[in-house]
């Protein structure tokens, strides 16, 4: 699990390696509605655009929705963790959200999305017999 760093910023581009390819991340912030939201573009490493525009939510798989678009999209998952707080439905990640520390973006590479599924659906199937 990867947890990157994001500064506070309104608008900025940092880079990551995830799962061993170079990407560039542009986040931005969002003010033009009542709570406003982050939004991520993803990004090769020669700045040609993979997903434009997609808002960070907190605990739902981000790229799963987008894979069957591109082969360039990273093999792993992003996810954005709701950290020392308690989940409420619907909760807007806030302008100083990341940089407060209350949520924390979270790239879990393809590998351990892996075992996570795969462990899962043996819990999942633990006690079910035929």
């Amino acid at each position: 699990m990867k947890i990157l760093d994001l500064i506070d910023a309104n608008d900025f581009v940092t880079s990551a390696i995830l799962d061993g390819v170079n990407y560039k991340l542009h986040f931005s912030w969002n003010d033009g509605c009542d709570e406003g939201f982050w939004t991520i573009d993803l990004r090769d490493s020669g700045n040609s655009d993979i997903i434009r525009g997609l808002k960070l939510v907190p605990n739902f798989p981000l790229l799963n929705q987008y894979r069957r678009l591109s082969d360039k999209i990273p093999r792993g998952e992003f996810l954005v963790g709701v950290v020392n707080q308690t989940m409420t439905v619907n909760q807007m990640i806030p302008r100083d959200g990341f940089s407060k520390g209350t949520f924390s973006l979270i790239y879990l590479p393809a590998e351990e999305l892996k075992n996570v599924l795969a462990e899962n659906v043996s819990n999942s199937f633990s006690g079910f017999r035929i």
